[in-house]
């Protein structure tokens, strides 16, 4: 096997790969919105802001407006947005990850990071992190799909146990945190809007910068 085809750079045929890579940008595009009106989703929607965005933070605010069986079940499907995203790195290679860094400047610098990781590490990142983009980025480094699924699954985890241990000891500050959140949503809401703008802004300048030189 050539060293293109373990890191994972081949492409897949068919509409099966086109269906996929169209799949992936709408993920990457929900998971900015969802991201951007997260304050909103938190107070009317928390279900549908645990399966846009499963980082650890909103995971965290989130757990205490659902139930358990709730929670596990938008983790589960979040899992089917990273596992598709581990598919499009897997066929698509360092050609999805390059164009990851030039759409999202920000995430791109970590991009770089996390490719680095993976290279040396195999999956052990995921234990870390395990959004999207370091599943994508697994996917590219050509780990295999037991070595990625077992990395998931142990990410998951150790994200459910910290979650359950920071509810025994610090419960009662993530409740605040909640009710502030829910007092402030409009203003927190627009701040968040406004971040999510101010990146891409900086995402155009910085693809316009790199055309002209």
């Amino acid at each position: 096997m050539s060293d293109e085809s373990a890191r994972g750079t081949s492409r897949p045929g068919g509409a099966l790969g086109r269906i996929a890579l169209i799949v992936f940008v709408v993920i990457v595009v929900a998971n900015a919105c969802a991201q951007a009106l997260a304050p909103a989703l938190l107070k009317h929607a928390p279900g549908v802001l645990a399966m846009l965005d499963d980082q650890l933070p909103a995971l965290i605010l989130v757990r205490q407006r659902l139930s358990w069986h709730g929670f596990l079940i938008a983790i589960a499907i979040a899992s089917i947005a990273n596992f598709l995203a581990y598919y499009v790195g897997r066929h698509y290679g360092h050609a999805a990850t390059t164009r990851l860094q030039r759409v999202l400047p920000v995430t791109g610098r970590v991009v770089k990071l996390l490719e680095s990781l993976f290279s040396s590490t195999s999956g052990a990142p995921l234990l870390l992190i395990d959004n999207y983009v370091s599943c994508m980025l697994a996917g590219a480094s050509g780990i295999s799909l037991p070595a990625f699924t077992t990395f998931y699954v142990l990410a998951v985890a150790l994200r459910l146990a910290l979650i359950g241990l920071l509810y025994r000891y610090v419960g009662s500050g993530l409740v605040d945190a909640d009710r502030l959140i829910e007092k402030f949503t409009i203003p927190l809401t627009a701040v968040a809007v406004l971040a999510v703008a101010i990146d891409g802004l900086v995402a155009r300048h910085s693809r316009s910068g790199k055309a002209r030189n």
